[in-house]
Formats: structure tokens, C-alpha cells, sequence
């Protein structure tokens, strides 16, 4: 089965799913099924139906299997296809040379994707820089009770593990998915009010094949200090190959052909537990045939050599960079669960687009302000009105995918239905205004498509209200 066809497959199975759901959707409601590209009007808003009579607006989270303003073809990327293929979906946006020249000016921003085998990644000056600047900011959250601590002197023992480390410069594979902490700690920070799957400790979460450079080691050999590229940060006992030198790192990463994953979660066949293969990530194939590759893994005995079925969840080659490409890969994750920080590896939103810009070779920052920066052109919206938002992110659709930034969240912009824009992105919740003053929390928490006019009239507004920068990847169209 090629590439092709087994994104076909797996848009024919999501597209069922949506139906099924549509179908019982439409039995409840009695309403006509919507065609694509017809505008459906959401229902009212149950809370604004009781409007008028008594009643304590909802506290607590309300679970929502489709956001406002968002029926179940949106969730579907036949749906997003069909309009995308009418507007040129299959130019390329991207070439090789162009995407190489936009990873190197990634490197050139602050925050952005580094080679971890650089000097300048390695300098323990730069480490302690970035240590301490991260230890003054945790502080004065704390301090101002911004963050609250999951044990009564957690900052405190943190600092004490970073006193006792040593400098240590190492370089590994990551044979696991495993978290990566800002500070060396498991014991949490909170935002109030405290909800526990909002550790904000939590940094990352790292790849199975994901290249470390070790840099710190606590006393204990238990912590350590890495820097991953895309983020730095503390790991605990974490599954790692043994040490492999930079030349035998670089020999690994550079060994062309490629198996690139497509699909998150792919589970090799590597022994009895195997590790699970995340969308994004890529091994050597150092042979194969019609129904399995050939491929180098990294585990905690060292690399070794193992098979993958020959499906449409794994690529041989680049995946070439165009709108139904993406549309394609994005939506083959609808669905996935939310997790601040890669929590028991699921997906916030700047990882969801980290690791979909990934399949294409695309390097992105983890984190969402900087990737906001990045692109083949960043523009700030900050002092446009809303319909200049409008106006100027449909106009950059038309030379590439946009990533859509609001302070704390990132988007991919997917497109227009009738008057609403729609994006999709790994979210946790969103508002939506119950009486004055008060607002109900809708939790989704998972991949999903979402309008731009989430959040209208509550506290923290509608997301196109919110929204004040944008990062085109393409190129104009001839």
C-alpha cells in the first residue's frame, strides 16, 4: 500500500467515524444532513434558551464532544480536502532548498530549533545562562502566588539538585516517550486554581528516536540536564541508548533513506513491549522489501535493527509539502487527547504542530510564541481590527499553511465555511459567556476543529479578538 493510499484509507475510516456521528447527530435533531460547503447554523446555546428563568450557571467543566459553531463534516478531512483541491491544495509550497534555508533561520531565533551538536549548545556559560533565567522566572511566579507548588518546599529541592550536579556532556538517543521537566522535580507546579493534569514543570515530552545532548548530572546519576533541541530541561531516569559519540550520532541522523512516520503512535515490532512511534519521527531503513522496512531503533541496549510493515502509517521518502498533504496528516489526528506538556504522551498544541511540520522536515520550536515567529513570513496583527485580521489571514492562505497565534495557543488555519473560519489544534477548553460576569468552561481536550469566533462576549474574548500574530509556510503562487 502506498503513502498515498493509506491516507486515503485512514480519510475513508475517519470520514465513517464522522458520519456515524452525524447520523445520530441529525436522528436526535430531525434535521437534513449539511453538504459540503453549505453553512449550518449552530443550535442555541442551551444555557442562552434558559435564559430567562433561574438558574447558577455551571461551575465545573462541561465535557464537549464538538465545539460551537462546529458540525461533525468539519471534523472530517474529506470535507477540508474538497476545498483545498478547488484552490490549488496539490502546489507544493515548499521545496527541499526552501525548507533547509527556513530550519537555518530557525536556528537564528531565540528559542528556536538548534543542532544539539553545535559548540554553541554545549557551552556551559549558555547552560548556566539558561538555568539561571529559568530559575528566576519560576521564583517570581511562585513568589507572587502565580504558581503554587506541589510540595511544601519543591522550588527549594529543585535548586539543591541543580547545585549538586556536575557538568557532563554526553550524547544519546531517547529510546522511550519520556517527560522532560523544566526544573528537576516531579512534584508539580500549578496555576490557581489547581488542576493536576496542568503541571506547568511539565516542558515536554520526548520521542522515541529524539536526539539529547546530556549536559548537567545530579550527583545521584538520577537527574539530568539535556537539551533536545527543540527544548531544554531536566529528564529522571529516563530510557536512553547507551552514550554514542557525536560521529556515530551524526552517521544516525544523516543515513538516508528514511522511514518517516506519519501516523502518531505506530507500534514497532521490536520485542515484547515495543515503543510506540510518534507522527513526526523518522528511522533509517537499511533495507526491506514489499511488505516490511528495514529499520534502525534506538533502545536502551543500543541500536538495533528491527522491522516495520510496509503500510500508510509509515513513508519512505519526504512527504512533499503541500496544503492536502498537511490537511491530510492533520486530521489523521482528530481526536487524539489533549496533554499540557506532552502529559502520558498526548498532544498540547504547539507539539501537535511541532510533529506535523516534522514529517515534512520542517523544524519547529516547542513553543507556541516562537513558532508564531517563524515561517516563511511572520506578520504581527496586534493593531488590526478584526476584519483586517480576516482579510490578511485568508490572503496568506492563499501562499501557504498559517499557523494562527493567540498569547498561549497556537492553530493551523484550515480554511472558510459560509462566514466562519476554522482551525484546528490540540486544546484543552474554551469559554462561553452563561449570564454577565459569568462564563461556562467547555472542555474538549483533544485535537480539534474550532471556529474563530470561540470565546465571543466572554472574559477572555473570541479567539480572532485574540489573535495577534500569524506564520505563513509557502510561497505565492505563480
Amino acid at each position: 500500500m502506498s503513502v498515498l493510499d493509506g491516507i486515503a484509507a485512514r480519510m475513508r475510516a475517519a470520514t465513517l467515524r464522522a458520519a456515524t456521528l452525524l447520523v445520530t447527530t441529525l436522528l436526535a435533531a430531525c434535521e437534513p444532513a449539511p453538504s459540503p460547503g453549505m453553512r449550518v447554523e449552530p443550535s442555541p446555546s442551551p444555557w442562552r434558551q434558559r435564559e430567562r428563568t433561574a438558574f447558577v450557571c455551571p461551575t465545573e467543566g462541561i465535557p464537549t464532544a464538538l465545539a460551537a459553531g462546529t458540525s461533525a463534516h468539519h471534523e472530517t478531512a474529506a470535507f477540508w480536502l474538497g476545498l483545498a483541491t478547488q484552490t490549488g491544495g496539490r502546489r507544493q509550497l515548499l521545496d527541499d532548498p526552501q525548507i533547509a534555508s527556513l530550519n537555518r533561520t530557525s536556528e537564528a531565533i531565540a528559542g528556536g530549533f538548534r543542532d544539539i551538536l553545535q559548540p554553541a549548545a554545549g557551552d556551559p556559560l549558555r547552560v548556566q545562562q539558561e538555568i539561571e533565567e529559568r530559575r528566576v522566572w519560576l521564583h517570581k511566579r511562585v513568589a507572587s502566588g502565580r504558581y503554587v507548588q506541589g510540595g511544601a518546599a519543591t522550588l527549594s529541592r529543585a535548586l539543591a539538585r541543580i547545585a549538586a550536579s556536575h557538568p557532563v556532556d554526553r550524547v544519546h538517543l531517547v529510546a522511550r516517550e519520556t517527560p522532560l521537566w523544566c526544573i528537576p522535580t516531579d512534584e508539580g507546579l500549578y496555576a490557581p486554581p489547581i488542576d493536576l493534569a496542568f503541571d506547568r514543570n511539565r516542558c515536554a515530552s520526548l520521542h522515541t528516536g529524539e536526539a539529547i545532548r546530556v549536559l548537567l548530572e545530579h550527583t545521584d546519576g538520577d537527574w539530568a540536564y539535556v537539551h533536545a533541541g527543540h527544548s531544554v530541561g531536566w529528564i529522571y531516569r529516563a530510557p536512553l541508548t547507551p552514550a554514542l559519540g557525536e560521529t556515530r550520532l551524526r552517521t544516525y541522523l544523516a543515513h538516508r533513506p528514511r522511514v518517516i512516520v506519519i501516523s502518531d503512535r505506530v507500534q514497532s515490532t521490536l520485542g515484547a513491549d515495543p515503543p510506540w512511534l510518534r507522527l513526526g519521527s523518522s528511522f533509517p531503513r537499511i533495507g526491506g522489501d514489499d511488505a516490511t522496512h528495514r529499520v534502525l531503533i534506538p533502545t536502551e541496549a543500543g541500536i538495533v535493527e528491527t522491522t516495520l510493515p510496509v503500510t500508510g502509517s509509515v513513508a519512505r521518502t519526504t512527504i512533499p509539502f503541500t496544503s492536502n498533504n498537511v490537511l491530510a496528516l492533520a486530521f489523521d489526528a482528530i481526536g487524539r487527547p489533549y496533554g499540557w506538556g506532552g502529559r502520558y504522551g498526548s498532544y498540547d498544541c504547539s507539539r501537535f504542530l511541532h510533529d506535523l511540520f516534522a514529517t515534512f522536515g520542517i523544524r519547529l520550536a516547542r513553543n507556541s510564541r516562537v513558532q508564531a515567529n517563524l515561517g516563511s513570513v511572520s506578520i504581527s496583527l496586534q493593531a488590526t481590527s478584526e476584519q483586517e485580521k480576516r482579510e490578511q489571514i485568508i490572503r496568506s492562505a492563499q501562499s501557504g499553511m498559517v499557523l494562527l497565534y493567540m498569547p498561549g495557543h497556537i492553530m493551523l488555519y484550515i480554511g472558510e465555511d459560509g462566514d466562519q473560519m476554522y482551525a484546528i489544534s490540540a486544546i484543552s477548553e474554551y469559554l462561553e459567556p452563561c449570564r454577565e460576569g459569568q462564563d461556562i468552561t467547555h472542555l474538549l481536550g483533544r485535537v480539534a476543529v474550532t471556529t474563530l469566533e470561540l470565546g465571543r462576549g466572554t472574559e477572555r474574548s473570541a479567539f480572532i479578538e485574540r489573535i495577534d500574530r500569524i506564520a505563513v509556510f509557502g510561497t505565492p503562487p505563480a
